[in-house]
This record gives C-alpha cells, structure tokens and sequence, in this order.
C-alpha cells in the first residue's frame, strides 16, 4: 500500500512538473509573439512618419472661402467724424498735436496722434475722459510712444469685423515664399499683416482663457500649412486633451494617427515621436550634417544624379507636433512629461520635428517650458499674475478679448499686440473636404 501511495504521488508531482513547463513555454512564447507584434507595430508607426505622395494635390482657396470686401462707407465715415471732433478738442485745449490716422482691424481700432516738439504728452492722456465721451466708449488705452513722434490709443470696435483668415493667407501667398513652415498670424496695431516662421521661433506655446480664441488660431495654423504643403513636406501629429475639434483632421493623410485624447496614449504617443527624433538624429548625423536643411539639400543632390528610384533617398518632411490642452499632462505625470517636453523642445527642431502646446492654465508654465519653448504667444487672460505667468510680462490681462493677442518672439523683449485671423468650423470642413475630393479620399 505504501509503495502505491508513493508511485502515484511521484506520477503526480511529474504530471505538474511537465504541466507547469508547458505552461510556461506558452507564456515565454505569449510574452516573446506580443513583444514581435509591439516592436511591428512600433516600426509601423515610425515609417508612418514620412508617406511618398507623389500624386497629391493641394487644393486652391478660390471656392472654399467668401471673399468679403468690407466697403460700408457709413462705417468708415464713423472714424473720420470720430477723428475731426478729437482735432477740435486739440484745438480748443491749445495742444500741438493732431489725430492723422486710424487703424480698423476686427475687435479694436488704433487711433494715430501726432505730437509736436515741446508738447506735454501728459496733457493729451489728461483728455481720456472728453475723448471717451467723443468716441462713445468706455475705455480707451494710450500706446506711448506708438510710432515715430506718433502716440496712440486703443478703442474696442463696436461693429466687430473679424480678420479674415482668407485675406491673411492670400497675403502669406503673395509673398512667394518657399518656407515650408511659414504662416500667417493676423494683422497689428497698423493694419500690417504678421507672418510666423516656425523654422525661425523652433516651437511655440500658446496661452489664454477659454474662449479667448487659442483653439481657432490653431486651426489657423493647420489649415495654412494644409492649403501650402503636402504629406511629402509637411505632417501633422496631435493631443488634444479635450477631445474638441482637432478630430476633424484625423483621415487626412496630413496627419499621422488619429488624435489622441486620453492621457496614457498621448505619453505614448510623445514617446515615439522621441523615438523618430533620435531616429532622425542618427540620419543627419551619420551624413555628416547639421540639420534637417542640410540634410535634404544633399538628398535633392543625390536625387538628381541619381535617376534610378531603387537609387533615390527619402527626403526628410517636418512634423508639428501640437498638444492642447498640455496642462492637464503636466498636472497628471508632472516629471515625466517635463523630461518629454525637455527633449521634444531642444531636439526636435534641429531634425524637423517642431512643437506647438496651448494651454488655458497658466500652471503648465512652468520654468522648464519657458526655457525650452521661448517664442510664446498669449490671448486674454484674467489676471496680470496670469499673463505673467504665459509671456512674463504684465499685458496679457488688458487684452480685449476673442483673437486679441500678444506676440513675444523668441531672442525679443516686448511683444506684438496682433489681432488673430478667424477660421469657422464651416471654413475648416470646406478645407478638408476639397482635400478629401481632389486626392479621392
């Protein structure tokens, strides 16, 4: 009996002994299969990174936009009225200045004072209070000096005629310009249109409250390099922490992946655009160059010597990489997504790789993002401490509100005041849908 007992409890135990090999030969295969699909999946999502389109076309604005030439001259004549009677007031008061000019963009309109040698700036600012009544408004803000031998002041428009994103881009068109990461940004206190070159500011962060205009100038953005560049120069890859309307965007071959809302895949997402920078980086290095210009120009060489396509080169396209709303990474894994930020910021632009973050919470600026992202922009914001905290300066709170922004660009000490073009959602759709018609999407 005893002998039994003990042959069966050794078949038992060499039962479990083989069962738990093979158990374990399964999951050692389960774990080696899952890390062969990961690292598939990863390079897949690399190489996404540059697509060959070489038969895309970029549609034509005629037809997407309404051109809308505003010539209400009742309109204008309210400014020229609103100019004769401050010149009366001058003249009453005996003060040598005069009122030569004003300056209409959408939200606010600039007023241009000439002032004489030897004429006290103050007494023309002590008039605030007649002028306010002149122009039928409850504020005014003195720009001093404004231009040469010029003060200025600012009024809040009571007609609001947006800056039409249509009227910036045909300017940005005009220019010729084959800087493939050049856009409009809207028109300053005199009426100039401003143009931004991402090559030049390498990232750029975008503060202010909801509703101030952040995620329509992003859309500004995006549908200025869409109607400009194609797949093959140019792409896109985003977060958007609220899930608004960066979604639109997502079957355009413009843009790699869907747009990621939900934290974890956006950590993850940063993770392999890092992995494309050092990628990159090993590129330009192992060819001997500087950066991703350097780079492409010897590939656009090579390509011309070299007709057969086995023999050709992959030119290297730029990718902008916009997180909105970024603060609600930096509250979620703080460390982490500032050593992500770090190495996106200093790395990125020397290989194509160019960020833009927007933020409504002035707590994402943090010092580690003000030294690595210096070009900045700030839409109206609540409180100085606030606008401090996104341009660090003390401006940003007086701002007016929807596309009224201050430009502080990279290496400069006084910002911009600019008013945003304005994109509807209308606009935007119109624009993916000619992209979507004229490649057969």
């Amino acid at each position: 009996m005893k002998i039994f007992i003990l042959v069966l409890a050794t078949i038992i135990i060499l039962f479990l002994l083989v069962d738990f090999f093979f158990v374990l030969l399964l999951d050692r295969k389960s774990i080696n299969d899952k890390k062969e699909d990961e690292t598939k999946d990863k390079d897949e999502t690399i190489n996404d990174f540059i697509i060959e389109k070489k038969d895309y076309k970029i549609p034509d604005v005629n037809g997407i936009f309404d051109v809308d030439l505003d010539d209400d001259h009742f309109h204008k004549m309210i400014f020229i009225n609103n100019m004769e009677s401050i010149n009366k007031l001058f003249s009453k008061e005996k003060l040598k200045c005069e009122c030569i000019n004003y300056y209409e963009n959408g939200i606010i309109t600039t007023y241009e004072i000439k002032v004489e040698d030897g004429q006290l700036i103050d007494d023309i600012t002590k008039l605030e209070d007649k002028i306010k009544k002149i122009i039928n408004t409850n504020r005014i803000d003195f720009i001093i000096p404004f231009q040469n031998n010029t003060i200025g002041f600012i009024v809040k428009n009571e007609k609001i005629n947006d800056v039409k994103f249509i009227s910036t881009f045909n300017y940005l068109l005009s220019k010729n310009s084959k800087k493939p990461l050049l856009i409009p940004i809207g028109k300053d206190l005199v009426g100039n249109y401003q143009l931004l070159d991402l090559l030049e500011c390498h990232n750029l962060v975008i503060g202010g409250d909801i509703g101030s205009g952040k995620s329509t100038f992003l859309q500004n953005i995006i549908c200025s390099l869409l109607l400009k560049t194609t797949p093959n120069e140019v792409r896109f890859v985003c977060i958007d922490t609220k899930g608004s309307e960066l979604y639109l965007y997502d079957s355009l071959d413009n843009f790699i992946g869907n747009c990621v809302s939900d934290k974890d895949k956006a950590f993850s997402l940063m993770e392999e655009v890092i992995d494309e920078i050092y990628r990159r980086v090993d590129i330009i290095d192992n060819n001997m160059d500087d950066n991703i210009e350097e780079y492409n120009q010897e590939v656009n060489d090579w390509n011309k010597d070299h007709l057969l396509e086995e023999e050709k080169k992959d030119i290297l396209n730029y990718i902008v990489f916009i997180i909105d709303d970024f603060s609600d990474l930096m509250e979620y894994k703080k460390i982490k997504f500032e050593k992500n930020l770090l190495i996106l910021g200093e790395m990125g632009p020397k290989v194509g790789v160019h960020i833009i973050l927007s933020s409504r919470k002035p707590v994402g600026f943090s010092n580690i993002v003000k030294g690595a992202y210096e070009t900045k922009i700030s839409f109206k914001v609540n409180s100085d401490e606030e606008s401090f905290a996104v341009l660090g300066i003390n401006k940003a709170s007086s701002l007016y509100g929807i596309g009224d922004m201050y430009l502080l660009k990279k290496d400069e000490v006084e910002p911009i005041r600019i008013e945003a073009p304005n994109i509807t959602i209308n606009e935007v759709e119109k624009v993916i849908d000619n992209i979507k018609d004229i490649n057969n999407k």
